[in-house]
């Protein structure tokens, strides 16, 4: 009979009810939490009994503390107090059970309680989040900076196409989760000050992992698609829409020479049709009909 058991990770961070939930259901089959971790979290056999969980913050506590502070360590001997014993931490966030089911909640306050869930999620998710998305952003800005410069050369490698799409769904997830603590936390404390009521978490972790999946499938792509003529094409007929779109009408078609000239940097004749330009063994940046190759 195995001792420890690892389970996925389900929920948010901050949606206390079902942590809660999710613990005493554990308990009642014989587990206890022993570690959590950001996608398993590790129970060790226990006795089977119902138990009532709580999940609180503490803004003030952070991963690189060697120990307990002093602020926690007197939260933790006021719990103890009332039945509420310390069965793990986890940087700011705090899991203590109760063998009394009708045990004093540890937060009553309800205008406290949201002020130190908002100032743990501005240390925790907020930041990360925000540096995270603004690093995904500034490398879809980049990426599209060089179609700029070279969109014949970009347009038809797999890895631009598929990581400017990667790098813009890791975005969108990071803009949902700043987005979330922004809704939640209006409505919490309008909440709390108006009606005196905790207003919880209730987050859906599906979304991101939905969008975290669909990035990893670009990934993928990106390293696994194979540049065709389609892609050349394509960036071909953008390019000399986009090109022959400021010229003159007068000088939209002109010698085979000439035309040749005005194209470099990109080597290739725009006037001539995507029909003229060779499927096979020619690179199509160093290609120009009736000329050969340069």
């Amino acid at each position: 009979m195995k001792e420890i058991k690892r389970c996925f990770c389900s929920f948010s961070f901050y949606d206390q009810q079902a942590i809660q939930e999710k613990l005493e259901e554990m308990a009642e089959k014989g587990w206890m939490l022993e570690k959590p971790r950001s996608f398993m979290w590790t129970y060790k056999r226990a006795e089977a009994k119902k138990l009532r969980f709580s999940v609180t913050y503490f803004p003030s506590a952070s991963d690189f503390d060697p120990g307990p502070t002093d602020g926690e360590l007197t939260k933790i001997d006021y719990c103890r107090q009332d039945g509420w014993n310390l069965v793990t931490n986890w940087g700011v966030m705090q899991i203590f059970c109760n063998e009394d089911l009708n045990a004093v909640p540890i937060e009553t306050e309800p205008v406290m309680q949201v002020e130190n869930i908002c100032r743990s999620m501005k240390k925790n998710v907020l930041f990360p989040q925000a540096v995270l998305g603004g690093m995904y952003l500034w490398n879809v800005i980049i990426r599209f900076s060089q179609w700029r410069r070279d969109p014949v050369g970009e347009l038809s490698n797999p890895f631009s196409i598929y990581s400017v799409l990667m790098f813009g769904v890791l975005a969108l997830a990071c803009l949902y989760e700043i987005g979330f603590y922004f809704c939640w936390s209006r409505k919490a404390k309008a909440a709390a000050q108006n009606d005196g009521v905790f207003l919880p978490i209730r987050s859906k972790p599906a979304v991101s992992w939905i969008l975290l999946a669909v990035s990893a499938l670009l990934l993928i792509l990106s390293y696994t698609a194979p540049s065709g003529a389609a892609g050349i094409y394509t960036a071909l007929a953008l390019y000399s829409a986009v090109h022959h779109s400021h010229r003159e009408p007068a000088k939209k078609h002109t010698e085979k020479v000439g035309c040749f000239q005005k194209c470099q940097p990109y080597r290739f004749c725009l006037c001539c049709s995507p029909a003229d330009i060779p499927h096979v063994g020619v690179n199509v940046r160093s290609y120009h009909p009736g000329a050969g190759e340069v």
